[in-house]
């Protein structure tokens, strides 16, 4: 993983392929799209413009409220939904949903005043908040007095092959995560056709949650896209985008989800990164890479993120420094260069790793991408499920021993040396409520 430092706000990204699924829906987007109308109308005619729709416009406004309602629905404490608004973003030639347009700004503003978001502008890059959107009281209003449920939101699963590609660059003071165009070549479509199949292999995967009494989960987000980073395609390429389980808070999905009217079970990699990067080196990784002895007071969390901060930062001795949320965990009197130097020693055969002048992390993460791929899809070729989460998977319980030998399997094919692995099993075997 990224530090929390190097990642963008964490919310669950809008998902642009949102669809009603029945006519109260479709009534509810009707609404919408004609009051948003109404209030462009007369702002246009302030000044002095003509308002022009087009054949996208229901589209995506459909696509914005119901997915804000989906949210809603779903989570505890629903919070925001991140949106993207650069240029580069909407108007691309990246393949795209067809709500995803040059118009998203225009309908957000009008959406807005209209009662039916709350849109909370950001400057969409590097280290700054994204913008984000939620219900706003006449989009909770409408949805009630029709009695909408997650039942009435589908989402379109056609066309999902995006693979992305980011560059950072430095404006200012400011790191950000620029977008880049790519022309067609045989590795794009390679790669393109992996994410089509991932989506298809996840669109017909048999899940379910358990009971009736809890908040609902939003089991029809199941697309996932690969962003690659530093202008390269073996670089990142983590699975993102909005599919639940990505997004899922641990409790409710170790208490909720069925896979195959199974309970479920985590299977991990342990130390992900470090344990790629001893195996880089022609070593199995056997001692826990984050704490050091000679820190054996220090609490491992902030030692973890500390030393993932050294995979994507350059070390500088005199003017390092920690996020702020591992300062904050760490005693007063351990410096950031007494951390980097006991991680050094410890992991004397990485040190090399840790602070580099060229940051290795998204180096890592490319290999960790890869191999749980390559691990979901030996999964699914072995006749089970497998929801992969960065360097885990979740599987139906009675498969974790199969689903374990395929990560492990998968880890060696590409390094060649053994990787620690660990398994949870959640509940016993559960049928549909």
């Amino acid at each position: 993983m990224q530090p929390k430092s190097f990642d963008l706000q964490q919310r669950r990204p809008w998902e642009p392929r949102t669809l009603s699924a029945t006519p109260i829906a479709e009534e509810f987007v009707d609404i919408a799209y004609q009051e948003q109308l109404q209030h462009r109308r007369k702002r246009n005619e302030q000044e002095g413009k003509r308002t022009r729709t087009n054949t996208t416009e229901r589209r995506t406004v459909g696509a914005l409220v119901l997915d804000v309602l989906a949210h809603q629905l779903t989570e505890e404490d629903p919070g925001g939904l991140s949106i993207r608004l650069d240029t580069n973003w909407l108007r691309g030639n990246h393949p795209r949903p067809i709500a995803v347009n040059t118009g998203v700004r225009d309908r957000l503003t009008d959406l807005s005043a209209t009662g039916w978001l709350l849109v909370n502008k950001g400057n969409n890059h590097g280290k700054g908040q994204l913008t984000t959107i939620s219900a706003g009281p006449r989009l909770t209003c409408i949805a009630q007095e029709k009695g909408l449920s997650i039942g009435d939101i589908q989402r379109d699963l056609a066309h999902t092959n995006e693979v992305f590609l980011s560059r950072r660059s430095v404006v200012g003071d400011k790191v950000e995560r620029v977008r880049v165009q790519f022309q067609a070549t045989k590795e794009t479509e390679v790669l393109r056709a992996q994410v089509q199949k991932l989506n298809h292999l996840f669109a017909s995967t048999e899940i379910a949650q358990l009971g009736s009494d809890n908040l609902p989960i939003d089991l029809s987000r199941r697309v996932v896209h690969r962003s690659f980073m530093d202008g390269r395609f073996d670089r990142g390429g983590r699975l993102g985008g909005s599919a639940f389980w990505l997004n899922l808070r641990k409790d409710r999905r170790r208490q909720d989800l069925i896979l195959r009217e199974e309970a479920i079970a985590e299977v991990d990699l342990v130390a992900a990164l470090p344990a790629i990067a001893y195996g880089l080196e022609g070593r199995t990784m056997w001692d826990d890479p984050y704490s050091p002895p000679s820190l054996d007071h220090v609490p491992r969390g902030p030692l973890k993120t500390a030393f993932v901060t050294f995979l994507w930062a350059q070390f500088n001795r005199r003017h390092g420094r920690f996020p702020s949320e591992v300062s904050l965990e760490l005693p007063k009197e351990l410096t950031y260069a007494q951390v980097y130097d006991a991680q050094c020693r410890h992991n004397q055969l990485i040190a090399h790793y840790l602070g580099a002048e060229s940051p290795r992390g998204s180096e890592l993460m490319w290999h960790e991408s890869e191999i749980i791929i390559d691990a979901t899809l030996r999964c699914y070729d072995q006749g089970f499920p497998a929801l992969p989460i960065h360097d885990a998977l979740v599987v139906p319980v009675s498969c974790a021993k199969a689903a374990t030998k395929a990560l492990s399997d998968a880890f060696i094919s590409r390094l060649k040396v053994s990787p620690m692995i660990t398994h949870q099993s959640f509940g016993r075997e559960a049928q549909h409520a």
